[in-house]
Order: structure tokens, then sequence, then C-alpha cells
């Protein structure tokens, strides 16, 4: 099926929150989307909060660098890697409402 949407994350040391936030996008996941964390080197549990993710979630696509490239570059990057025909910047520490994927879904097929 065609990605028609890619969530994309930029992150670096959230990993006290990034957990809800990937839930909170999980839980409503489609396989029209894909979820990008894009890490710029954290030195917390970020990666391993992801990694417990990544487990049940295929969707959920994590690239971590060894330095810090900056919230533009980590942007920018985020935005190749997406293969969505639309991308969502969402931040490292929010939290989706509820039924926020079907709407935007429906939006973008409307």
């Amino acid at each position: 099926m065609e990605i028609k949407l890619s969530i994309c994350i930029p992150t670096y040391n959230y990993g006290a929150y990034i957990g809800e936030t990937l839930y909170s996008i999980l839980s409503q996941v489609t396989d029209e989307l894909e979820v990008i964390v894009l890490d710029g080197g954290s030195t917390d549990e970020t990666s391993t909060v992801i990694a417990n993710y990544q487990r049940n979630y295929p969707q959920l696509c994590y690239y971590k660098q060894d330095h810090r490239g900056g919230i533009d570059r980590d942007i920018d990057k985020l935005l190749n890697l997406a293969k969505g025909k639309y991308c969502w910047l969402f931040s490292a520490d929010d939290i989706m409402a509820p039924h926020s994927i079907d709407i935007i879904l429906g939006e973008i097929s409307s």
C-alpha cells in the first residue's frame, strides 16, 4: 500500500517523553503511514524506548546520528527520509489527540 503520510519526529534527549508521544501516535497507526524518528545523538534512554516500540510497530523507523546536527538539519534529513506524499512534523514531547490520523488521512484522500 502507498504511504500517504509520514509523521516526522526530531528528538534529542527526550527519552522521558517520547514513549508517551509514540504511544499516542502508534495507537492510531494504519498501513497508509510511517513514523520516522531522527535522533540527534541522544545520550539518555531515547534509543531504548524507541526500540521497545519498534518490536511491535514496523511502521516506526528510527535513525540515530553520531553527533548533533541541529534542529534545522535534522528536519531537513527527516523530510528527505520520508516516503509519504505528505509530512507531518511532530514534536517529541507532544501527545496526538485521538482520531487525528483518521481525520488527516480523510482530508488527504478527499
